[in-house]
């Protein structure tokens, strides 16, 4: 009787930390973070891709509609042109970044994003959307 439970306890015992396990494994933390979505606006950027670079940024802000057209990004980045990012810091919902390439940021350039965070379901994380993008005190993206 004894050694039954003994046996029920350890099987218990292992049933709760899996399920602990389980929980903390698939909890997700961060699902896409900032420095990802920093990353892929410039990726976004150097392939022209210009539909993509909207669905990086919060649908809410007021150039949404306009962001998915070269016409828009041109002004800012040259079409064709390679660029880099580095120096990527985030703090709160706000990161930095330096942004190098031909013609306009040959000696970079640092960039402040804002991001809108948005809560992903019971087994996900978070996924940053851009806000805001500037370039010293201009504007870029709202």
């Amino acid at each position: 009787m004894k050694d039954r439970k003994a046996m029920i306890r350890i099987a218990r015992l292992f049933v709760l930390v899996g399920v602990v396990a389980f929980l903390a494994g698939c909890s997700g933390g961060v699902k896409v973070s900032m420095s990802d979505r920093i990353n892929d606006f410039v990726d976004a950027i150097n392939d022209q891709d210009y539909s993509d670079i909207r669905s990086l940024c919060d649908d809410g802000a007021r150039d949404y509609d306009t962001a998915n057209s070269e016409n828009f990004w041109s002004t800012y980045f040259t079409p064709g042109s390679t660029y880099d990012v580095s120096d990527i810091d985030s703090s709160g919902s706000s990161a930095t970044a330096v942004i190098t390439g031909e013609p306009e940021y040959s000696s970079g350039t640092t960039f402040t994003f804002t991001f809108k965070e948005e809560e992903g379901g019971l087994f996900e994380g978070s996924t940053f959307y851009i806000k805001t993008i500037s370039i010293g005190s201009s504007t870029i993206f709202q």
